[in-house]
């Protein structure tokens, strides 16, 4: 899964001190086992959310490190106690704190993967609150209670809706690939119908008008290059993730156009 690949040293390193700083206290807080499920719980909701909403590939454990904070918070609001007196204050109004900080830096900085972080925040958030603590007959037996079932069911929920998701993402995947091969080919028409195959699945992939945008330009209709254009940076836009071509690039594309309809 996503959450468990990296995209660089650097990107590892400060997941993994992000884990470093805020695991321990949970895991003392609540036992390895309901440890995991938050984690994990934050990591796939994470990943489904980016499945969803974002158009970028996208891996690394910060929605779990969020669900695992957004857990935290919620000890610190309805169980202080679990909490050494140390770290109640980091885990209350500070670590809201520096969650907002995390995600402002997702919506201002292209390539940071803010859906996932917004997805881990609601997945740790729903495990931890459906938790119980676990008591010392719980930690001594291998009883299962009703919260860890309710939690683990959340895990599962969100799993199932991801791997449900992915065959949809991999036929996006598979037109888009096709269409840019026609493309290249010159053979418009052709391409033109993988594109709107592939955005009639997926119409809020910015990527797939601006493909659309691409064949009108060779065709040289001008009007719909340009609806297309505009949708795609508006929907990028929305997304807040990644990059699409410059303002500049899209005065040469339309004058193109522009002198192939003169012709």
């Amino acid at each position: 899964m996503p959450m468990f690949l990296h995209l660089s040293l650097a990107h590892l390193a400060l997941n993994l001190l992000g884990l470093f700083l805020f695991g321990p206290l949970l895991e003392r807080a609540y036992g390895c086992g309901r440890f995991a499920l938050v984690f994990l719980g934050g990591g796939i909701a994470g990943s489904l959310a980016s499945m969803l909403f974002s158009r970028q590939l996208g891996a690394g454990a910060s929605g779990g490190i969020l669900g695992v904070c957004a857990a935290l918070v919620l000890i610190r609001c309805r169980r202080p106690a679990m909490l050494p007196a140390d770290a109640q204050a980091v885990c209350g109004s500070q670590l809201v704190a520096g969650i907002g900080v995390t995600l402002a830096f997702g919506w201002l900085i292209p390539g940071i993967d803010s859906w996932a972080h917004l997805g881990g925040l609601a997945g740790g958030a729903a495990v931890g609150a459906l938790l119980k603590p676990p008591t010392p007959a719980s930690n001594l037996t291998l009883r299962v209670d009703h919260s860890l079932l309710a939690a683990l069911g959340v895990v599962c929920f969100s799993g199932i809706a991801t791997l449900n998701y992915y065959p949809r993402w991999q036929r996006v995947l598979a037109l888009e690939a096709e269409g840019n091969r026609l493309l290249a080919a010159r053979q418009l028409e052709a391409a033109k119908l993988q594109f709107e195959h592939a955005k009639q699945i997926e119409p809020a992939d910015y990527r797939l008008h601006l493909k659309l945008s691409s064949v009108y330009s060779a065709r040289a209709q001008a009007r719909q290059a340009r609806e297309e254009y505009d949708l795609a940076v508006r929907l990028q836009s929305d997304t807040r993730t990644g990059s699409v071509r410059s303002p500049t690039h899209t005065a040469k594309l339309l004058g193109a156009v522009s002198t192939r309809s003169r012709r």
